[in-house]
């Protein structure tokens, strides 16, 4: 128990769903799917879609398959779900210009392996953030990207190995 009265789980889902309010401010006016445990993070308005075999929470929403959400393509604004979920399914869901928020725990995932999983799935990182503990060394990975319609494929890693054949290749010498 914290010194409020309040235990620490629930001190720490009311900074989180702080932190998305932060982030989201205009969720209750928008079409949001919270996708398993996480829908306790969003306003009551949203929409809820829990994994097949769970209950959802508060008695709203529905249960639904990861790979084959019940809700027509570009129907939903916001989505708020862990990575280890269909992201796919989740890109299909999504209008132009929707967001998607992705909670990993720090242990599993770090900001590099959430960017490129963004990025596998057509996703524009937006910004990674940490959560909880120390700044370096956060409890939570915060990951939002916009649903990317048009436009180029997504980037080429930075860093490739692309140029050492080109660095070790043996360059022609000049006659005389």
């Amino acid at each position: 128990m914290t010194l409020a009265g309040h235990s620490a789980p629930d001190t720490a889902q009311a900074a989180l769903r702080a932190r998305v309010a932060a982030l989201w401010p205009d969720a209750p006016a928008r079409a949001v799917l919270g996708v398993g445990n996480l829908a306790g993070l969003l306003p009551d308005q949203a929409v809820i879609a829990a994994p097949s075999g769970a209950a959802a929470p508060h008695g709203r929403g529905c249960v639904a398959d990861p790979q084959g959400l019940p809700f027509c393509a570009a129907s939903l604004d916001r989505a708020l779900a862990a990575p280890g979920w269909c992201l796919p399914e989740l890109w299909r869901v999504l209008r132009p210009q929707g967001r998607v928020l992705l909670l990993a725990p720090a242990q599993d995932w770090g900001p590099v392996g959430l960017r490129r999983a963004l990025i596998a799935a057509r996703f524009s990182p937006l910004r990674v953030r940490g959560f909880g503990g120390w700044p370096l060394f956060p409890e939570l990975w915060l990951a939002e990207g916009e649903k990317r319609v048009f436009g180029r494929p997504p980037p080429r890693p930075v860093l490739s190995w692309g140029w050492l054949p080109r660095l070790l290749a043996p360059r022609p010498q000049a006659v005389p």
